[in-house]
């Protein structure tokens, strides 16, 4: 009896093993399918993907029972959904603000933004911690801030701020600033139209005097501080780059 419980606990144990190295590279080539973004930065539903990964591929080393397909089958499921998502977030701006959201400016022209803040459920100690890692001790230094989809943050500095800046030098600041987009695959960022102090109207009668017949026309649109406008064609792949009026 006690011979037949030790030859049982060897074949789980080999089983086991079996299991273990076939859902590792199970997993391996999963990543690798899902792409090397995995790796660094992911998505909202690369990382509930990922979670869910993790635990499925346990079932079939833990539970004496449970078949190997049990974990290999979700798994293809899971890539596939992923997949699939992956390309319905290219070819829809609705799915994509859905899924992923836009980066939100917390900081513009110098100045904090309370409501954007309380909406992202970020405290003002909390912003100030992130600047100090970026080392930046004082918020005046700071002209724009940016909370990015994948909740990290980004800053742009005041002149200032900056080492021998042109303040300093006095030299007149011609740089370009920060460009704000305006239109990604044809839908227009109402929100940043707000931000540069400009309506759907004038963005429009700019976009039709340079030769587009709308929005739709444009895969991407930026504008920074000096007027310039940097535009990109849906249909061709070369890039327009011209100064609007």
């Amino acid at each position: 009896m006690g011979s037949c419980k030790k030859y049982l606990r060897v074949i789980f144990l080999g089983q086991t093993m079996f299991h273990t190295v076939i859902i590792f590279f199970v997993l391996l080539i999963t990543m690798r399918i899902m792409g090397k973004r995995q790796v660094g930065e992911m998505r909202l539903s690369e990382l509930v993907i990922t979670l869910m990964l993790s635990d499925i591929a346990t079932f079939p080393i833990v539970e004496e029972d449970s078949s190997i397909a049990m974990a290999i089958v979700p798994i293809i499921l899971l890539v596939l959904l992923e997949m699939a998502l992956s390309y319905a977030v290219t070819k829809s701006t609705w799915l994509k603000k859905l899924l992923e959201g836009r980066p939100s400016i917390i900081i513009s022209e110098g100045k904090i933004n309370p409501k954007e803040l309380s909406r992202l459920r970020i405290t003002v100690d909390e912003l100030l911690s992130e600047l100090r890692q970026k080392d930046i001790f004082d918020v005046r230094d700071v002209d724009y801030a940016f909370i990015e989809n994948n909740g990290k943050l980004s800053v742009y500095l005041s002149d200032d701020a900056r080492a021998a800046s042109l303040t300093d030098l006095g030299i007149t600041d011609s740089r370009p600033g920060v460009a704000h987009t305006l239109v990604v695959d044809g839908d227009v960022y109402r929100d940043n139209l707000k931000a540069i102090g400009k309506d759907e109207k004038w963005l429009f009668e700019n976009i039709r005097k340079n030769g587009y017949r709308s929005t739709d026309d444009l895969l991407l649109l930026t504008v920074d501080k000096n007027g310039e406008f940097y535009a990109i064609k849906k249909d061709k792949k070369t890039k327009d780059k011209r100064k609007f009026d």
